[in-house]
């Protein structure tokens, strides 16, 4: 089991910090918290080029987006045609037996921050997430 979470760490290093030279943001790759901005069960999101890694209690989701197709058409007129569609993968990376997370411990946190607010209920509303 450890093979396993060391070789996923490394897997998860080299595709998230590989893409760092076409990155056009001022601020590095994150790992955002989830302060109820999203589902319970959610307890990180971090974007990539090309998608959304979230990482849950026991498994990672990788949301895998190619968005060439809206490249080639951006700033196109329609002229009747369908909008395109953006190809997407999901894939669950589930950790069997893995022991649920209890506590997280925040090293070195980012100064940027986000705030979320969507929809009209402001009890719903998150600020200053990290």
């Amino acid at each position: 089991m450890r093979n396993l979470v060391v070789i996923v760490c490394l897997f998860l290093h080299i595709f998230l910090f590989s893409q760092e030279k076409e990155h056009v943001h001022s601020s590095h790759y994150s790992f955002i918290e989830n302060k109820g901005q999203w589902p319970e069960s959610v307890l990180f999101k971090s974007s990539f080029k090309g998608g959304n890694l979230w990482i849950q209690q026991n498994k990672f989701i990788f949301h895998l987006q190619d968005f060439s197709v809206l490249q080639q058409v951006h700033g196109r007129p329609r002229d009747n045609r369908p909008a395109p569609i953006v190809p997407q993968t999901v894939v669950h990376l589930n950790f069997i037996g893995s022991k649920k997370v209890d506590s997280i411990h925040y090293i070195n946190p980012s100064k940027q921050y986000y705030n979320f607010f969507v929809g009209n209920d402001s009890s719903k509303w998150t600020s200053d997430v990290h």
